[in-house]
């Protein structure tokens, strides 16, 4: 009788432990975003760096993250003040959309679906992330002439290849 009662109690610890270690955990991220672009026709390399993530609403959940994130793109810069002046305020228009979003997140298995939005305009995207117990890190890329509201960046003769790479790095406190 005494054993039946301890296997019992012993199985319903199992399941408690089993329950809390499923259980699903939000993840509070806080990093950076950068994007790798060239220019054409002379290749120049334009690294943007300093997107803040904010708003981190994800979710880990049996081996899968879902939910989404912001990105503050008033504090990205480039290497050229008056190419952060024309990003900011001719293409992204950072005055009226501060934010760039990606919703609908389903990363599992090294990648990750969602919807990337900028400018109040959405688009399908998907790439490769990574997490770790202190580190999520993730890559896509975008095509410029998807996000029609945004358009490809031009001056001075020299245009931005429509392949745009993006890079979160970001920490799991």
């Amino acid at each position: 009788m005494m054993g039946s009662f301890m296997s019992k109690l012993s199985l319903m610890g199992l399941l408690l432990l089993f329950s809390f270690i499923c259980e699903a955990k939000p993840l509070v991220v806080e990093g950076d975003v950068e994007f790798v672009a060239i220019g054409r026709p002379d290749f120049i390399t334009i690294d943007g760096v300093d997107g803040k993530l904010v708003d981190s609403k994800l979710v880990y959940d049996a081996g899968k993250i879902t939910g989404e994130i912001s990105v503050d793109l008033t504090k990205m810069t480039t290497d050229m003040d008056l190419r952060d002046e024309h990003m900011k305020e001719r293409y992204l228009v950072t005055a009226k959309y501060p934010k760039a979003r990606l919703s609908k997140i389903v990363a599992v298995g090294g990648k990750f679906t969602g919807q990337l939005t900028i400018k109040d305009e959405t688009k399908p995207v998907s790439g490769k992330f990574k997490l770790t117990d202190k580190k999520l890190s993730a890559e896509f890329k975008i095509q410029l002439k998807d996000f029609k509201n945004v358009g490809v960046p031009s001056h001075a003769g020299i245009t931005v290849a429509n392949e745009v790479e993006i890079k979160v790095n970001g920490t799991v406190k």
